[in-house]
């Protein structure tokens, strides 16, 4: 037997072993499914079956995607680094970049993200005649690019449905137009491009078909309309197409994706085998219990019940706290608490349903000195100046792209404002040429002012120099460097000295990461880089979680697993929300709950508020369903007393003492009561947030100082020195204080 095998359960390796023909594994939630579809993999290769680029591995992320390629190098298989494994979108630039020509773009072409995408719609919409409804028109599009609506059939198909479908399709159709002007594809063309590839060009689907002899996917729940077709179209040659996911864990509904596509495998496949990975190696058998119970509420799956052989643990913690405020202090004490036990931040997640929830939990943690991260704010490339050097690249390697004009050919000021532009598009129109061809004849065009030529000359010049640059093989880093130094861009960001400090570091931060590139990616040069950046999913980009709370939604956290994890707001019209309460997705809800339950391994909190302050009103809510559907044996005590006296028809189930608890926390309290000593419990909680060797009388604008009463907050400025010493502070919750450093109860953190 092979030594690939002994390692796994008897389900996981009969999904390996048995390589021939069409699979779907079911596989649940901490199922070792990354590790099934890996082994299946190297047993491919060591049975002789294919070649290692005979395989093509797709998933969802790109840090997925590195995470299979680093296992797959560490088992020592040779040229195991030829195996096809990407992305889906990935993918399609990759077999795009080989046949562009043959549905009409040059292989250069550029990869418009979302902000690119946002601004060519409005640019569109500039361009039609008349009013048009203020409408989020990226999504009605990337939807139609999805169904593989095009623009001529989009009014037709959304008859009665959509009331504004012929505006939409107006706007559509422009977009397309100006997409292929200016030789770009968005996220959604690098699929529906492949596909139209493949129907049009049946020599290039042929080869394909045959290249690839074994097709394995993973995630197969969060696929949309447009990668079933794909998937079906490239496994039609061999047959031998194994798909992994779990239907219990299909969230992705908004983004396009479509749970039938994993219901229905046995209809598209009906020779498929059926694998059901259900032994859990991830949470304790209490958390396995209760999610157990609250998913099989749901009708539309497949069904699988896991199992887990690791001890029963601790009791899920539920508690019913007064208000979102008592949920925050609640949650920080129990973070305290279990960090206390030895149970480091970056081990513990704070997960709710929408991203508005994370407001009060960030103030209670800065008051409380509780390190956190925020997962899914503004993303690295996402940024202002990196996108500005990224733009700058672009016009370097496709002097077509009017997007990257338009963000960069007035950055930093150069004497050009709209007016120019306007002149400029104008001459490009007459011209027949882009905005950057146009830009040739900066001294030939009549209407611009001698500031505006010789602004738009100097712009010329630059983007020139990236260009030759480019051509004599430079480093990324270095043509970056030359863009930096040209058009002054660091004494540009010094201009603006409130946020000067860190967008410079963002940018050297995105020259690191050139370099990095550059020494670590099979594909080197502008183009490959710029590739690379637009790939990068909102998952890559969630930061280094060392030593810090995580702060998430649940649709953030799928994938990801915490010791500790505290399922905050789970009410009706929160959890579940109130917009899928009114679109009857009641089904996700619970698979978004369960996905949330099963991030913990040994310790999981269910909270829920009374009453929350929303638009200024105290509102009440009853406790989700979702609680209630949880196994009652797996809750502690109080939660299940809880739980109880709402079902009797209690209105109100008041517990003695306050739930966060004084050991680990001290809320403040109102100007005229007594504080109560600190236990030495505390005194040590307290003491684990404190920097080692803080001193008062070197601080400075900046620091952050932590007052006994008032919590933590940030110095804004300080005045006199020695006894008079004033320090002018700003508290997350008091506000704005005037302290005496003598006589303050402060200390430096």
């Amino acid at each position: 037997m092979s030594k690939l095998l002994s390692s796994l359960n008897e389900q996981q390796a009969y999904a390996v072993k048995n390589t021939e023909g069409p699979m779907l594994i079911l596989a649940g939630a901490g199922s070792g499914k990354t590790r099934t579809i890996i082994h299946k993999i190297a047993y491919i290769l060591e049975q002789n079956k294919a070649q290692p680029d005979e395989i093509l591995a797709l998933t969802f992320t790109n840090k997925a995607a590195q995470e299979m390629k680093n296992r797959i190098a560490g088992m020592g298989i040779y040229n195991a680094e030829s195996v096809w494994m990407s992305t889906f979108h990935s993918l399609g630039a990759r077999i795009l970049r080989r046949h562009a020509a043959l549905i009409g773009y040059t292989s250069d072409f550029v990869i418009y993200d979302e902000d690119d995408k946002k601004k060519l719609i409005k640019e569109s919409i500039k361009q039609l005649d008349g009013p048009l409804p203020d409408l989020n028109y990226e999504k009605y599009i990337s939807r139609a690019k999805e169904n593989r609506t095009h623009p001529e059939e989009y009014e037709q198909a959304m008859e009665g449905q959509n009331n504004y479908a012929r505006q939409i399709a107006q706007v559509y159709a422009l977009y397309e137009k100006r997409l292929k002007e200016c030789n770009a594809m968005d996220f959604q063309d690098l699929l529906s491009n492949m596909v139209l590839l493949f129907e049009t060009q049946p020599a290039v689907l042929d080869y394909y078909q045959k290249k690839f002899k074994y097709i394995l996917i993973d995630e197969y729940q969060d696929t949309n309309y447009v990668q079933y077709l794909l998937t079906a179209l490239l496994a039609k040659g061999h047959q031998n197409l194994c798909v992994c996911g779990d239907d219990d864990q299909s969230i992705y509904a908004f983004r396009g994706a479509d749970i039938r596509n994993i219901l229905e495998f046995e209809k598209d496949f009906p020779a498929a085998s059926i694998i059901k990975l259900e032994q859990n190696y991830r949470s304790s058998g209490s958390i396995i219990q209760a999610s157990n119970a609250v998913i099989a509420n749901n009708m539309q799956r497949k069904g699988k019940r896991l199992f887990t052989k690791n001890e029963k643990g601790e009791p899920i913690t539920f508690r019913h706290c007064y208000d979102g405020r008592e949920e925050a202090r609640y949650v920080a004490s129990e973070i305290l608490k279990q960090n206390v036990k030895g149970v480091g931040y970056d081990e513990m997640a704070v997960l709710y349903r929408t991203n508005a929830q994370s407001r009060i939990f960030e103030e209670m943690f800065l008051s409380n000195g509780i390190a956190y991260q925020l997962i899914g704010g503004l993303k690295f490339y996402d940024r202002e100046e990196v996108k500005d050097i990224l733009a700058y690249l672009r016009l370097g390697v496709n002097d077509q792209d009017d997007i990257s004009f338009m963000r960069v050919y007035n950055v930093p000021r150069r004497g050009l404002g709209t007016g120019a532009l306007q002149k400029i598009r104008e001459f490009a129109e007459f011209k027949s040429c882009s905005l950057m061809q146009a830009a040739s004849y900066y001294n030939e065009i009549p209407t611009l002012s001698a500031k505006a030529k010789a602004g738009l000359g100097a712009f010329y010049g630059v983007v020139q120099g990236i260009s030759k640059r480019i051509e004599e093989k430079e480093s990324i880093g270095v043509i970056t460097k030359y863009i930096i130094d040209e058009i002054g861009y660091f004494e540009y960001l010094a201009s603006k000295p409130d946020t000067s400090e860190q967008k410079t570091e963002n940018v050297n931060e995105l020259i690191s990461s050139m370099y990095e590139f550059e020494q670590n990616s099979e594909e080197t040069g502008v183009a490959a880089y710029l590739q690379h950046v637009s790939l990068i999913s909102a998952l890559d980009e969630s930061g280094n979680s060392q030593q810090r709370v995580s702060l998430m939604t649940v649709h953030n956290a799928k994938g990801l697993e915490f010791h500790t994890v505290f399922l905050a707001g789970m009410e009706e019209g929160l959890f579940p929300h109130v917009g899928s309460l009114m679109e009857n997705n009641n089904e996700e809800e619970r698979r978004l709950c369960y996905v949330g339950m099963t991030r913990a391994k040994q310790v999981l909190y269910m909270t829920a508020a009374r009453e929350r302050l929303i638009r200024g009103r105290f509102e009440r809510f009853p406790i989700s369903r979702f609680v209630f559907e949880a196994d009652r044996d797996c809750l502690d005590e109080v939660g299940q007393k809880t739980l109880y006296a709402i079902e009797r028809g209690q209105k109100q189930f008041e517990i003695e003492h306050d739930f966060a608890d004084r050991e680990f926390f001290s809320p403040q309290r109102p100007s005229g009561q007594t504080r109560q000593p600190q236990s030495k419990m505390a005194q040590k909680a307290t003491q684990l947030q404190k920097k080692s060797g803080s001193e008062l009388s070197d601080v400075q604008a900046g620091d952050k100082i932590k007052h006994e009463q008032f919590g933590v907050g940030t110095i804004i400025s300080v005045k006199g020195e020695g006894e008079g010493q004033m320090l002018q502070v700003a508290f997350v919750q008091m506000g704005i204080k005037n302290l005496l450093t003598q006589y303050a109860p402060i200390t430096k953190v």
